[in-house]
């Protein structure tokens, strides 16, 4: 079990768990006063929840994992803000319903690597079930016209996927470029991105400070409303 501030969080079943990524993604994203999120891929709701605590929206996790999907609602029970969290055991392309105002995903990485050996983290970690240009399509047909969504790619992996997104109308309107330690270059990429014509702005975070294994300040204020030590 994972304990934040606000909530707790149990991940064995799941094929996404509590991680970095995650975390500096749903502590990032730009959700504003959105009234109806969507969580691709919600694994075990870490998403979900973290959505729930900086909004008042009504937020719907989704996934094509069975498993997970049983763990996110079992999470999303016990936390303070369960008539607000649903999980839905469907795929993306075959969920039909309102508009949503933000969508968030961690999604599979690493187009045409070599396949991992556990089938359950090979279905979390590769595109053979998400592939990206049919997510955006769907993305598409879900957000409202003012809506945005929020994505975390490996850099190499998010220059692929930025041409797919403006080939299919979106415009990145916010990218943070994150880096293990300060002087290091960046592994990932968080991007937001809407069907609005805006001016990007790009900013970079460091997790680590060089040659210390703590965590520097800007990491510290980005997550300090759910990490228990910080």
């Amino acid at each position: 079990m994972f304990r934040f501030k606000q909530f707790e969080i149990e991940d064995n079943q799941s094929t996404m768990k509590v991680c970095t990524d995650s975390v500096i993604l749903g502590a990032w994203v730009a959700i504003g006063e959105a009234e109806r999120i969507l969580d691709i891929g919600t694994g075990c709701g870490l998403l979900s929840l973290m959505c729930a605590q900086r909004s008042k929206a009504w937020i719907t996790g989704i996934d094509i994992h069975f498993p997970s999907i049983e763990q996110a609602q079992e999470n999303f029970k016990k936390s303070r803000w369960k008539n607000r969290l649903k999980a839905k055991h469907i795929a993306l392309e075959d969920y039909e319903g309102n508009s949503f105002d933000y969508i968030i995903t961690n999604p599979p990485f690493f187009i045409n690597s070599l396949k991992v050996k556990n089938p359950v983290r090979n279905l979390a970690r590769h595109t053979d079930e998400f592939r990206h240009k049919l997510m955006l399509v769907d993305c598409k047909r879900l957000l409202n016209d003012k809506g945005s969504f929020g994505i975390i790619l490996p850099v190499f992996e998010a220059r692929y996927f930025e041409e797919m997104a403006m080939d299919n109308g979106f415009i990145p309107k916010r990218k943070l470029f994150v880096s293990s330690k300060e002087g290091y270059d960046p592994y990932l990429v968080l991007a937001e991105y809407s069907l609005s014509d805006r001016a990007c702005q790009s900013e970079s975070l460091s997790i680590h400070p060089a040659g210390m294994n703590s965590y520097t300040q800007e990491y510290r204020r980005l997550t300090e409303d759910f990490y228990l030590n910080f």
